[in-house]
């Protein structure tokens, strides 16, 4: 995803942030001037606008609201790069250069390359030769297996193991 939209959004969320902290740090100095000024000519209890503490809450809530703000243009800028979270390729693209998205559509369709899972259906017969949890509470050890198959004129073997079995039967 292009993310030079991104970065710009964060650079402006940066100068939005700096300028809080300006405004925030400036209402902090004028309230403390209005604190002494009262204290210095006042009688009795000052009321809070005179001593500044709405401005000075408006500040810091203009700050917290720029923070937040550039958290999420970052989150954005980084939810520009997309990963999946195995080994694998790409299936299928649902999408294509130049093209416009939205959150949460689908981009493409991957399948993992560091294993495998392959079905592995047996005959009541053929069962009785594998040591499987079946029914029992206990839990199996993982049977080893080897799978084999002719690719290009040539036999491949993998070896792999037995994970779970399914609870259904092949009519």
């Amino acid at each position: 995803i292009d993310p030079r939209d991104f970065q710009i959004a964060v650079i402006q969320a940066e100068a939005a942030v700096a300028q809080g902290r300006v405004l925030l740090e400036r209402e902090l100095a004028e309230a403390k001037v209005a604190r002494q000024e009262w204290e210095g000519l006042g009688k009795g209890k000052a009321n809070s606008l005179l001593l500044r503490e709405p401005q000075l809450a408006q500040a810091e809530a203009a700050l917290r609201s720029a923070l937040a703000n550039l958290e999420k243009t970052k989150l954005d800028l980084a939810r520009c790069e997309i990963a999946a979270p195995f080994n694998g390729r790409i299936r299928s693209k649902q999408v294509d250069v130049g093209q416009f998205i939205n959150r949460g559509m689908p981009l493409a369709r991957a399948y993992a390359v560091d294993y495998v899972e392959i079905s592995l259906p047996l005959s009541l017969d053929e069962l009785g030769y594998v040591d499987l949890a079946l029914g029992r509470s206990e839990k199996a050890a993982e049977p080893e297996a080897v799978v084999s198959a002719r690719i290009g004129g040539e036999t491949q073997r993998w070896k792999g193991r037995l994970v779970r079995t399914a609870g259904e039967i092949d009519a």
